[in-house]
């Protein structure tokens, strides 16, 4: 039985397109109560999409000649999660709270458009569809192993040093997620399961 080839452009985007509708969800929600489980949610996304990015994709693009676009990201991400963590961090009764999110989900949308509209592009005319399928599936593994909450202060290398702090901290965040009774909503785009 042969196995389908998965992209990982089409993955990465995904996780895009996911963070857009659940920012849509979040500008029409019309009561806390609708929108604490969207916000949970989209700090959820935000944080696995961007360390799940930084110990995969990251270190391919440096494979590949684009070091540079790698580390600029791995800033970018930085910026990222620091916004996220303060977002995540306040009070839904903060009468800033509205605005800290939609800065966190903005500045990581603006981020996504130029991987989508730049990055991914030049480093899908290197490779071949095997060689995006395996970063890929590597993508997808990092997304399971990954903390579901922002840490800006980890190690932002993609090494073995942020892969073992980040699952560390995944188990804090489930604990503190369980123990919080945060709830959830889900995501209107899922993965394909390896």
């Amino acid at each position: 039985m042969a196995t389908t080839l998965l992209d990982i452009t089409t993955m990465i985007k995904l996780d895009h397109e996911n963070v857009r509708d659940l920012f849509q969800r979040f500008k029409s929600a019309t009561s806390k109560e609708e929108k604490l489980p969207i916000v949970n949610t989209l700090i959820r996304e935000m944080a696995v999409h961007s360390d799940a990015e930084e110990v995969s994709l990251y270190n391919e693009f440096a494979v590949l000649g684009l070091a540079e676009t790698a580390e600029h990201n791995k800033e970018e991400h930085s910026e990222v999660k620091k916004l996220v963590y303060e977002a995540d961090n306040a009070s839904i009764d903060d009468p800033n709270f509205d605005d800290k999110m939609t800065i966190a989900v903005t500045t990581f949308l603006e981020h996504s458009e130029e991987e989508e509209n730049e990055q991914l592009p030049q480093m899908a005319a290197q490779i071949t569809r095997e060689q995006s399928d395996a970063i890929a599936r590597e993508f997808l593994k990092a997304r399971m192993l990954v903390p579901t909450r922002a840490h800006p202060d980890v190690p932002q290398t993609g090494g073995i040093v942020q892969q073992a702090i980040g699952v560390h901290a995944k188990i804090h965040d489930k604990l503190s997620e369980t123990l919080a009774g945060r709830k959830f909503v889900d995501v209107k785009y899922a993965h394909p399961e390896l």
